[in-house]
């Protein structure tokens, strides 16, 4: 009845088809909502009396599942199975090419090629990868890429398969650095693909607003959002989130490969401005991949990413910085204290300082003594690294103490650069970028945030979260007793009194959270000695 007819328009769509579309999305019959797209798909846009179009009443009844649905899975499918039929490629034929590769039987891969030669241009699967896509996965196979591209053009590795993956993307996922040098050789210009029509991006076009969008704005069964409302929301998401296309920088952080990805970085700077939404989205993957050091370097050579007015990810970043506590110092299990089986003795009489000082005058003296240190300082500066990461390597507990002290270091000036980078942090600023963060970093004990972000905006301890809890409150109630004390330092004496003295929205002063039974190992007394301290 709908799809024999090949001639429906907007006129006959408003007539017909209008009023049993909104019946069967209000009742959740897929089947002839999926019909009536099919027929017309303009009826998306339609609005009812009260000016609720489709999307609207199907967020209320989530069941429909059509072209503008919650999990657009069957899109997905249906666009995958277009593209497959649009390549046509002869499956049979490259297939034992393939399974060579996936055996890594290396000659066998040589010698098809050798009989085959259009197997360096055509696709071999049918998902679109070709042979470079394979060979890129494998650092086995660098010797083949190099052999392979010196009988191809470069513009054949721009090739994508039905995802709008390149072969550099899939040697960036799979941290196949050599590999991805010698594609990036032959073609600089696969740095700045982006792969807008990766199967991801597809997904993201079509389901602007995700389902904890949709249930964010349902307020009322009997009510649901007007078609502006709608729109406005997702106009604020998309601003919000950029243009989130992928480069192959972006792919090779996303995985962590930290060798690849610092390549990667070096050679996308020549063709890309990572200051703008690049290095913005690069930032957040970093940090979220825990490439602390990388995304340090990143800071250091473009300070502007710091900057919360620019970097729309800043709140994403700096909140999943305040939510991790083990990657700080203060978050750590602390390590035992370090012993010295071995202690130098103190000879009488100083013997070894004045030795010390007497070869130290020598060398000031002699010229050849000079020239000597001069030209072996060096030398044995390196001889002390290589011998540093010999010890490093056989001792892998040293190596774990080595590398968690890092990355205190890096997230703690990484803390530093985003905070106080900035020096126009102000009421508002502070209430849209630190507030909650600061509130996080307290209940969490995380010691060096919350003393960067007191540091940057003092007035921090003074804002109450929803229960009327401020940050030496908060501190309390959490047993966090080194926060509790820097909050309480940096106070001025009659904020402190008004803080102390205060209640929250429950009616409970600091001295009632403190009185709540903590567990023992957590802090020495259930209130935090402030007692002892008189501070109550």
């Amino acid at each position: 009845m709908i799809g024999g007819s090949g001639s429906w328009n907007y006129e006959k769509a408003i007539d017909f088809l209008k009023e049993p579309a909104f019946a069967a999305v209000r009742l959740g019959i897929y089947e002839v909502v999926n019909e009536v797209l099919k027929a017309y798909i303009g009826l998306v846009s339609f609005t009812d009396e009260l000016g609720y179009h489709m999307l609207s009443w199907a967020i209320v009844v989530s069941k429909v599942l059509c072209y503008f649905n919650v999990c657009p899975e069957e899109v997905q499918i249906e666009l995958m199975k277009k593209k497959i039929i649009e390549r046509n490629v002869d499956v049979a034929r490259y297939l034992p090419l393939y399974r060579a590769i996936r055996e890594k039987k290396w000659k066998r891969v040589e010698d098809f090629v050798a009989n085959n030669p259009e197997a360096l241009h055509d696709d071999i699967t049918e998902t679109g990868e070709n042979i470079f896509h394979f060979l890129g996965q494998f650092n086995e196979a660098i010797g083949l890429v190099n052999k392979f591209l010196i009988k191809v053009p470069p513009e054949s590795l721009e090739r994508t398969n039905i995802e709008g993956i390149t072969a550099l993307t899939i040697a960036a996922l799979s941290g196949n650095t050599e590999a991805a040098k010698a594609f990036v050789n032959k073609n600089i210009k696969l740095l700045s693909i982006k792969h807008k029509e990766a199967a991801f991006v597809e997904k993201r076009k079509i389901n602007v607003l995700s389902k904890e969008d949709m249930e964010m704005l349902v307020r009322n069964k009997n009510n649901p959002p007007s078609r502006k409302d709608m729109e406005e929301f997702a106009k604020k998401k998309s601003e919000r989130q950029g243009d989130c296309t992928f480069l192959p920088v972006h792919a090779a952080a996303y995985c962590s490969r930290k060798e690849t990805v610092e390549y990667l970085i070096s050679e996308t700077a020549k063709v890309e401005d990572l200051t703008q939404d690049s290095g913005l989205l690069l930032l957040k993957i970093l940090i979220r991949s825990n490439l602390f050091g990388t995304a340090l370097d990143l800071l250091e050579r473009y300070p502007v990413l710091a900057i919360p007015d620019r970097n729309y990810y800043w709140e994403r970043i700096f909140e999943r910085l305040a939510r991790t506590p083990k990657i700080y110092a203060s978050g750590s299990i602390p390590l035992q204290e370090e012993k010295k089986p071995y202690p130098l003795p103190k000879r009488v009489g100083g013997d070894i300082e004045k030795q010390t000082e007497r070869f130290q005058s020598c060398l000031a003296e002699s010229k050849p003594l000079r020239f000597l240190q001069a030209t072996f300082g060096k030398l044995s500066h390196e001889l002390n690294i290589m011998l540093w990461k010999r010890i490093m390597r056989l001792a892998p507990s040293i190596r774990h103490i080595h590398d968690q002290k890092l990355m205190h270091t890096q997230t703690l000036e990484i803390v530093k650069k985003m905070i106080g980078g900035y020096s126009k942090w102000n009421y508002e600023k502070a209430i849209d970028f630190l507030k909650e963060p600061a509130f996080i970093a307290v209940s969490l004990g995380i010691y060096e945030v919350v003393n960067e972000i007191l540091k940057a905006y003092i007035g921090l301890v003074s804002f109450t979260d929803e229960l009327g809890y401020h940050m030496l409150s908060l501190a309390v109630k959490h047993r966090q007793e080194k926060v509790f004390k820097l909050v309480y330092e940096v106070c001025h004496p009659m904020i402190r009194d008004k803080l102390t003295m205060g209640k929250n929205i429950p009616g409970d002063t600091i001295l009632h959270i403190a009185a709540v039974l903590a567990p023992p190992s957590k802090i020495p007394c259930a209130a935090l000695q402030m007692q002892s301290d008189n501070i109550l």
